[in-house]
């Protein structure tokens, strides 16, 4: 069914615009299996969760794969556990890295100039293994929690995409959304970044909001 709608979706919208997959990490899987309880089962079963990962990832590849098959031109992989408030870098570079790299790999494999657009979600993101990945835009929640676009670049000298605060701009006026978009090509001298939400925004955020911010950029970077 998701690849259907991913066909359906891609048929509709023009050729020229990128489209990406969402696939979420392995442990990000696991986390959402279990019910928010992922990080405390692999600190009492390891070796358990090892096997469990295992097979996500082998899944999860499965996915990416078919999803390029389907007419996706990358994947937005999403990781909910790149971040100290949940877990510990140690915990995740035991029980995260190895399997989002296979999963990486895969979309290389796959289709090698393929879009790897990663989000790491939470309050204290991980943006030193972020940097490490092959990955070609981070993301991050950075007017919610920072760091800034700019501190976030000197980091993982990749990329950046944010600037819109993803709570907000349901609210906002449109010369608030405008400004936001503005200041996030101005933080960045108007190179290696996208103007994107930190984050998912909320379906009832009204459409002129989004016009906005299109018309920012496109006023910006003309």
């Amino acid at each position: 069914m998701v690849l259907e709608a991913l066909r359906k979706a891609r048929a509709g919208i023009d050729p020229e615009v990128p489209f990406l997959q969402t696939i979420f990490s392995p442990l990000t899987i696991a986390q959402k299996m279990t019910d928010g309880q992922i990080v405390d089962q692999l600190r009492s079963h390891p070796e358990t969760v090892h096997a469990a990962l295992k097979v996500i990832t082998h899944v999860t590849k499965e996915m990416v794969t078919a999803s390029y098959e389907a007419g996706a031109d990358g994947i937005f992989f999403a990781s909910q556990l790149t971040t100290r408030d949940v877990a510990t870098e140690e915990e995740y570079r035991a029980f995260g890295v190895p399997y989002d790299l296979e999963v990486l790999a895969a979309s290389r494999q796959a289709q090698q100039d393929g879009i790897i657009f990663f989000h790491t979600h939470g309050d204290d993101p991980m943006l030193n293994i972020a940097a490490e990945y092959d990955a070609d835009i981070i993301n991050w929640h950075d007017r919610l929690t920072g760091p800034s676009l700019r501190d976030g670049y000197q980091i993982v000298n990749k990329a950046v995409a944010g600037g819109i605060n993803e709570q907000s701009i349901v609210g906002d006026s449109l010369e608030e959304v405008a400004a936001e978009a503005r200041d996030a090509i101005a933080s960045m001298d108007g190179r290696h970044v996208l103007v994107t939400p930190g984050c998912v925004i909320r379906y009832a955020t009204p459409v002129d909001r989004i016009r906005a911010v299109a018309d920012a950029v496109r006023a910006g970077t003309s």
